[in-house]
């Protein structure tokens, strides 16, 4: 891909061809913009081959493993790309096939004998053939507190569901155990808090939506509970208890008292940014009481409207403590270009930098 960028993914792919480019922005896989947020995301690619390419300055790369030629051979790369035993979107006849290709139309599926972690990883040695079916051995998952200790999978029953699906929070453990839910493939959970929480037990609470393939775009009811004791400290930008969100959000009645701090790069505050989704994310009776501290773009309740998308909108909220931004900070927003901002005030103190 010559250039890829805004919620771009490239997810099980192999590239065998020749690639000569000797100068210009470019790379393997995908040339991307370095814009935080939207850059490509690369799941279980590999390529095989020796390519001639400038990376010049201006934009990040991303890259993916060079597959050996003997694994390439004899099925290794074959059932990594298909990434379970009974998965058989790659094929390959081992032993005439050079590489796997994804059809089945003269290519044989490929078998795997093997030992397994929890997560279905070959662990230790394994054989690949094409006789069926697969013999393999899987670890059972290390649950504590509802998330796996060995591969971060996490336990569905570990939070009770009311009628409507949403998961019912009432400890701080419970909360952590949502963020990781939503940070590994269920970005539209929902959640209410059943009690007042108390996170100052938590070092550095994980962020919901963290990362552009799991932006939050579910629903976050407080029900008009106080959460208390939220400290997150990061380096990179779309920093917040909600990291990123997108359409179809909803975050509402709940209260982040003054023992509150957020701190991160660009894009910080209650919630850090938006992720670029056409639609709309609603921000409801919502107080942050606490400090928060960023670079460009932060604010107390939402820190910056990528690409302008979804259109996020504001009504019924407050906010107080100190805001520090070195550029296009605010109050109540750092940078909010499509949507509302309604029935809201602040007496927070704004200090920042430049424009």
């Amino acid at each position: 891909v010559g250039f890829a960028s805004s919620k771009t993914f490239l997810k099980s792919c192999l590239m065998v061809g020749t690639l000569n480019l000797a100068s210009g922005y470019n790379a393997v896989f995908s040339r991307d913009s370095g814009n935080a947020g939207t850059n490509p995301v690369l799941t279980n690619c590999y390529y095989f081959g020796t390519y001639e390419c400038c990376m010049e300055d201006g934009g990040t790369f991303n890259e993916a493993p060079q597959a050996e030629e003997s694994k390439l051979a004899d099925g290794t790369i074959c059932y990594a790309l298909n990434g379970a035993p009974d998965a058989f979107n790659w094929n390959q006849t081992i032993g005439t096939d050079p590489y796997p290709v994804p059809n089945s139309i003269g290519h044989k599926p490929v078998y795997v004998t093997a030992h397994l972690n929890c997560a279905g990883q070959v662990k230790g040695d394994a054989s690949y053939s094409n006789e069926g079916p697969a013999n393999v051995e899987q670890d059972e998952h290390n649950f504590y507190n509802g998330t796996c200790l060995d591969c971060g999978a996490t336990d569905t029953s570990f939070a009770q569901q009311d009628e409507n699906g949403f998961y019912l929070i009432s400890n701080p453990d419970q909360l952590v155990w949502f963020s990781n839910f939503v940070n590994t493939g269920n970005k539209t959970a929902c959640a209410k808090l059943e009690e007042d929480i108390n996170l100052s037990e938590v070092a550095n609470f994980p962020m919901i939506g963290s990362g552009s393939t799991n932006s939050f775009c579910g629903t976050f009811d407080g029900q008009g509970h106080t959460i208390s004791g939220l400290h997150i400290e990061s380096m990179t930008g779309d920093s917040g208890m909600f990291g990123l969100i997108g359409a179809g959000c909803v975050i509402k009645n709940c209260i982040f008292d003054s023992t509150c701090y957020i701190s991160g790069g660009a894009h910080t505050g209650l919630v850090g940014a938006t992720d670029g989704s056409a639609g709309e994310a609603y921000l409801t009776n919502l107080g942050y009481e606490g400090n928060c501290d960023g670079s460009q773009n932060t604010g107390a309740l939402f820190g910056c409207n990528m690409n302008s998308a979804p259109s996020v909108f504001i009504d019924n909220c407050y906010s107080t403590g100190v805001i520090n931004s070195s550029a296009e900070g605010g109050v109540l927003a750092g940078y909010c270009n499509a949507g509302r901002i309604n029935n809201c005030w602040s007496n927070a103190q704004i200090n920042a930098d430049g424009y």
